[in-house]
């Protein structure tokens, strides 16, 4: 890297970015990898697998009978999808009114730790 800590080869930028990638799927609860099951691998209920676009999976909680209002979720832990299905996750934007949102399975995983 240059003296500024500024990438300087293709090379460094992609090692940058996986960096970044790996910093926020940890973050996010998000995992890398090919798509997993749609079970969780720690208590067996069914989670809406879905990609991130840094390239790592999140398994969200289903939809339930009524959508999460944004304003009731931390922040960094509310999900929304793209038209394409591509989960991101909207770290401390402050919701809209109104505004719904989804949720991680690991935040609420009865054989997890809570966070």
């Amino acid at each position: 890297m240059g003296v500024s800590g500024t990438p300087r080869t293709t090379e460094e930028w992609t090692d940058l970015q996986h960096s970044t990638d790996r910093e926020q799927g940890l973050r996010d609860g998000a995992f890398p990898g090919p798509e997993p099951a749609p079970d969780c691998p720690d208590c067996g209920l069914t989670v809406d697998i879905r990609p991130t676009h840094y390239r790592w999976w999140v398994g969200l909680e289903p939809d339930g009978p009524a959508p999460l209002l944004a304003h009731t979720v931390p922040p960094g832990q509310r999900w929304h999808l793209d038209r394409d299905g591509t989960a991101w996750n909207a770290q401390d934007h402050e919701p809209g009114p109104g505004e719904c949102c989804r949720i991680s399975h690991h935040l609420v995983c009865p054989r997890r730790d809570r966070p």
